[in-house]
C-alpha cells in the first residue's frame, strides 16, 4: 500500500465493510459532516439505482466512498494527488477541489480494497461526470446533488 495513504490507517481496524468502515474513517478524521453526507448520498444512490435499474450495492458503495479524500485539506489535495501519481488536467490545476474525486477513487482502491471498476469510475468522476458516463456513474453523481 501506498505510505502516504497508509498512514490514514493508523489506529483504524476496519473490517472490510464499506458502509461501516467508510464512517469510522471519516469520523477518525474529524470528518463528522462528510461522514454524514456520504451516508446520505449512499442512501440516495441506492434508492435511485432500484428506480432506474442499477445494481444497488455498487451505487451504494460508491455513495459511501465518493468523498473519502476530504480528510485531505484543499489545500493538499493537489499536491497528494501528484505524490500519488494522479495525472492532473489544466482545469484541475486552476480548481483543484475537483481533483478530491481522482483522489477518492485511488483511496477506495488503495485504503477500502475496492477492485470493481465501477465503483471506482464512479467515484472518480463523481463531481464533472465523464464522456460516456455509465448508469452507475449517473446515479452517484445525481445522488451527491440531491443528497
Amino acid at each position: 500500500m501506498i505510505e502516504l495513504l497508509c498512514r490514514l490507517l493508523d489506529g483504524l481496524n476496519l473490517t472490510g465493510d464499506v458502509n461501516r468502515d467508510v464512517p469510522v474513517f471519516l469520523n477518525y478524521h474529524s470528518r463528522p459532516k462528510t461522514a454524514l453526507h456520504c451516508a446520505a448520498v449512499a442512501a440516495e444512490a441506492r434508492r435511485i439505482a432500484d428506480i432506474v435499474g442499477v445494481p444497488g450495492s455498487p451505487a451504494e458503495s460508491g455513495g459511501w466512498l465518493h468523498d473519502v479524500s476530504a480528510v485531505f485539506s484543499p489545500a493538499e489535495r493537489l499536491p497528494v494527488a501528484r505524490a500519488l501519481g494522479i495525472e492532473t488536467l489544466p482545469e484541475e490545476e486552476a480548481f483543484p477541489f475537483v481533483i478530491h474525486q481522482k483522489l477518492s477513487a485511488v483511496m477506495a482502491r488503495e485504503l477500502f480494497g475496492v477492485r470493481d471498476p465501477a465503483v471506482l469510475g464512479a467515484v472518480g468522476c463523481h463531481t464533472t461526470l465523464r464522456t460516456n458516463a455509465t448508469d452507475l456513474d449517473k446515479v452517484v453523481f445525481i445522488a451527491d446533488k440531491i443528497a
